[in-house]
């Protein structure tokens, strides 16, 4: 096995809010499906595919990247001085300055940099995506990346001439005839060996959902007009998949038991000033460069259109929201993979680090649930190892004959049924040292038949010799029975004691892990 398929292998816990990234996974392709059959369907549709539905896609995904000052302190350190903040707002808007800057004086090569770090920064989230959304260590194979953040750039250009072209040249003048025919074809036929080859792995590993995802991708911009197509793609898969990486680690909680309303209006109110600035300054820059008071001698030698400044802008505004998303992506795999003493385990997802002293110390893998129970103690005093990377997928793929179940899934469902077991097993030592014990005894006892319920479960999905679909089956709904009740009935002891909450929050989650492996057995 090559060093990238072990990495691939190394599993890692699921977080939280992984049902949220499940859910937005699905509106892109449900979002592009549709404009693919309205428009082949609705004779009249072209007449919608105008730039309209492309500005509008981009003004509604525009918010995805105004919350970019935030990230790092959710992932990296518990608070930023002001100086640091200062400087990293400075950073951003430098680079994105600088960027405007190329495009007004060099438009066609700054269009064809942008195009190419459009189509890495398209792929690398989605490849991104993917693996947080799987529990699985960020890994950004070449061809995975191509086939994924190819075809938004690629395929409208190559298919597409007679709509792009006049774009292209909007932006950048002299741009449609520097991208030669012949050109075009060896870039589309690259992307396309990208996605045929990305589809046959995705078949192989049985993520028969991942394949028609990417044939919808692919189908949407090969068949509807680019300016709907994008508009669609930027705003449903792109922006909203972004958003859902990026949670904030305050709202962990709330996604654990399912709830969406507070993480939607906190990202509201994180995110609606700096939306607002930036859509009043490409106005601004607008009305300037439309205004009849600005003419030759004091615009200089060329005048730029106002489609060409504003996509400058927001070309600017790309650029440094694509690099601090690489450089946290970046170390994000560095904490997962790298040493233990630098504690490598980190929820794909979740905003954890462990130098976050005010989220207490991680008592156990658990102690992430408990989050929002904010303690004053320092992270560099209190910090503890970090548990080893789960070994479930890695034994999984050494098995030397096929599996019937898809791999992904069933580690992660192992990995939630050992976890489930343990916590319930913790949660029922901790309630009989309470001094209300005698109200706990039911929780005592739903603790202890949810925890062997789960290891007897995860033990038999451990083993894959003389498979017998039935025996898993009927232990997976009595995990899905034992782990409902258990959470139910730690649920109403959260309130009281954390160590409910938090057993709570494993059966929740070690439950929605279980039917969902459960829909894939035939």
């Amino acid at each position: 096995m090559t060093p990238a398929a072990r990495q691939v292998g190394q599993s890692v816990h699921r977080p939280p809010g992984d049902w949220l990234l499940r859910r937005v996974g699905h509106s892109g392709p449900i979002v592009l499906a549709g404009l693919a059959c309205l428009y082949l369907l609705i004779p009249t549709a072209e007449t919608w595919a105008g730039t309209v539905p492309l500005l509008v896609g981009l003004l509604i995904g525009l918010p995805h990247g105004a919350v970019d000052h935030l990230v790092p302190a959710w992932i990296s350190a518990p608070a930023r001085s002001l100086r640091i903040t200062v400087g990293l707002l400075l950073a951003y808007a430098g680079t994105a300055a600088a960027t405007v800057a190329l495009f007004l004086w060099a438009p066609v090569p700054a269009l064809t940099g942008f195009l190419i770090l459009t189509v890495l920064h398209f792929g690398t989230g989605d490849v991104a995506y993917r693996a947080e959304r799987d529990g699985q260590a960020p890994v950004r194979p070449v061809l995975a990346v191509l086939a994924h953040g190819g075809p938004p750039v690629v395929l409208p250009i190559a298919l597409w001439p007679g709509t792009v072209d006049p774009l292209l040249d909007a932006v950048a003048p002299g741009a449609a005839s520097a991208f030669a025919p012949a050109g075009r074809l060896i870039v589309l036929c690259v992307v396309l060996l990208a996605v045929v080859v990305t589809g046959l792995r995705e078949l192989t590993a049985r993520r028969g959902a991942d394949v028609a995802a990417l044939a919808i991708l692919v189908a949407a911009f090969a068949l509807v007009p680019p300016p709907l197509a994008f508009g669609g793609y930027f705003a449903a898969w792109h922006s909203a998949r972004h958003v859902a990486r990026r949670a904030d680690p305050a709202n962990r909680h709330h996604l654990a038991a399912g709830r969406l309303g507070g993480p939607a209006r906190r990202f509201a109110r994180q995110a609606i000033l700096p939306t607002i600035a930036a859509l009043a300054g490409l106005l601004v820059l607008v009305h300037v460069s439309a205004s009849p008071t600005v003419g030759p001698a004091t615009a200089g030698p060329s005048q730029e259109t106002p489609f060409q400044l504003v996509f400058a802008v927001l070309a600017g505004l790309t650029v440094p929201h694509a690099a601090v998303v690489n450089r946290l992506d970046a170390r994000m795999a560095a904490r997962i993979t790298g040493p233990v003493g630098r504690c490598p385990i980190r929820r794909a997802g979740s905003g954890y680090d462990p130098e976050w002293g005010e989220r207490g110390r991680s008592h156990h893998r658990f102690a992430l649930a408990a989050a929002e129970e904010m303690t004053t103690v320092t992270a560099r005093n209190d910090r503890e190892e970090c548990p080893m990377p789960s070994t479930t997928m890695p034994m999984l793929e050494t098995y030397p004959k096929s599996i019937n179940l898809d791999r992904t899934k069933l580690a992660a469902t192992i990995d939630a049924l050992d976890d489930c077991a343990q916590a319930c097993t913790a949660c029922a030592d901790a309630c009989l040292s309470e001094d209300m014990v005698a109200e706990l005894t039911k929780c005592v006892r739903t603790n202890l038949d949810c925890a062997d319920i789960c290891a007897t479960t995860a033990r038999v999905l451990s083993r894959h010799t003389g498979y017998d679909a039935n025996i898993s089956r009927t232990l997976l709904e009595a995990c899905v029975t034992a782990c409902k009740a258990c959470g139910d009935e730690c649920a109403a002891h959260a309130d009281k004691h954390q160590h409910c909450r938090i057993c709570a929050d494993a059966c929740r989650a070690c439950e929605r892990a279980c039917r969902e492996l459960l829909a894939t057995i035939a």
